[in-house]
């Protein structure tokens, strides 16, 4: 990451050097000002006024190299905090985060109403809950972060559309649109797998990598594709949607109107038909497969017949992309995962196969609770800290901006 040394450059190198506190953390001016190649100056002046903001504060020295000890930088923990939305089925999960990642608290809320214009009245009574335990109030939220189910219909006929399941696209943004009006504050909105790919870089396991692919197992499969350590957010910013890629032309039906998609052979949606009566509408993954012996029989088939489709898919994945990894994760427990990796073995020959590999071509994502909603509560720092995260934020519709939002989105 380079900088600009020149005045007009200032709110980029900001959002550059926050990036590099995040992410690096802790971290010397020295060493800023290296992989920027700012100059001491500028960077003293940067960081001066993400401390007098309250985003980052100094934790303390360490000797580098000759010459005297450099005072570290860390993010502020109670500098600033995001909330997280997860709306799912059944239920709404809710999380409000500091900017090092950690959660303050998180909850979870029923929901049975699924009309777009009930939705985003019960997000907003959400966040005006998680309002009330911000410890700096309102002042201090960066923004809320917002993960929706995917559309499941590729269909424009408006007569398919209006419940979650069948939402479209364009309904999904009104949504955001309509919640940024309602709590006037900035609303980040992506797929599950996007969420998670931002907290990944930001807090998790591709905290190092430059360019991956992360893939949500869920009711649908959905993939986050990171390059140069940017979302790809493709036409209009739908993207990643792996579940509806075709990998048997001759198959069933897929609820998006197309045969043969990889959903109907490597969801949990179709697990959840392969299970049927034997587990409840609604219920937990975790709790479903906290005893594999209880549904080993149908774990082996639908093992068996998800494995050729899924190594079709991550074969295209692979030759389409090359990332230097791609990593598996979803609300499922450590040893489904593994299993699923190793059901793909061995891969299908790929150009990822060639050159030196620092890390496996595929690896499973390191567990954490409530991955999803970190995710959520991600976006909103993501969003201001990368060179093209900031236009998913529309400021001027937020009014009353605060100076902290003021600072990082500008």
């Amino acid at each position: 990451m380079r900088g600009n040394n020149s005045k007009q450059s200032k709110t980029s190198n900001l959002r550059l050097v926050l990036n590099l506190i995040t992410t690096a953390r802790p971290i010397s001016r020295v060493e800023i000002a290296r992989r920027t190649a700012l100059t001491k100056q500028t960077i003293s002046n940067l960081t001066d006024e993400l401390a007098g903001a309250g985003l980052i504060h100094e934790t303390g020295i360490r000797r580098e190299g000759v010459g005297k000890p450099s005072k570290m930088l860390d993010l502020n923990p109670e500098g600033a905090y995001t909330i997280g939305l997860r709306v799912k089925a059944r239920s709404i999960e809710a999380g409000l985060y500091n900017i090092a990642g950690e959660a303050m608290e998180v909850r979870q809320f029923p929901f049975s109403e699924q009309g777009p214009d009930v939705l985003v009245e019960t997000l907003a009574q959400i966040v005006d809950t998680c309002l009330q335990g911000a410890p700096a109030g309102r002042e201090r939220v960066l923004g809320v972060g917002l993960v929706m189910p995917p559309p499941q219909s590729f269909s424009r006929d408006p007569r398919k559309a209006g419940q979650l399941g069948n939402l479209t696209d364009q309904h999904v943004q009104q949504v955001r649109t309509q919640l940024v009006e309602r709590i006037r504050l900035p609303v980040v909105s992506e797929n599950v797998a996007a969420a998670v790919s931002a907290s990944e870089m930001l807090y998790g396991s591709a905290r190092d990598l430059r360019s991956f692919v992360y893939i949500h197992l869920g009711e649908s499969l959905e993939a986050g594709i990171v390059f140069n350590r940017q979302l790809f957010g493709g036409y209009n910013g739908i993207s990643g949607r792996l579940g509806h890629v075709i990998v048997d032309q001759h198959g069933g039906q897929c609820r998006c109107g197309n045969h043969g998609c990889l959903d109907l052979y490597a969801s949990l949606g179709s697990l959840s038909k392969a299970l049927g009566r034997k587990i409840k509408p609604g219920q937990d993954w975790w709790e479903i497969l906290a005893d594999p012996d209880k549904h080993k029989a149908v774990l082996d088939a639908w093992f068996q017949q998800m494995s050729e489709p899924m190594r079709i898919a991550f074969n295209m994945v692979e030759n389409l992309v090359n990332p230097q990894t791609v990593i598996l994760g979803g609300d499922i427990p450590d040893w489904f995962i593994d299993q699923f990796i190793r059901r793909l073995r061995p891969f299908i020959p790929s150009v990822s196969q060639f050159g030196e590999r620092e890390i496996p071509r595929f690896i499973r994502a390191p567990k954490m609770e409530n991955m999803a909603l970190l995710g959520a509560a991600t976006l909103p720092i993501y969003s201001a800290i990368s060179s093209e995260g900031a236009g998913a934020v529309d400021i001027e519709a937020v009014g009353n901006v605060t100076e902290l939002q003021e600072l990082v989105y500008a």
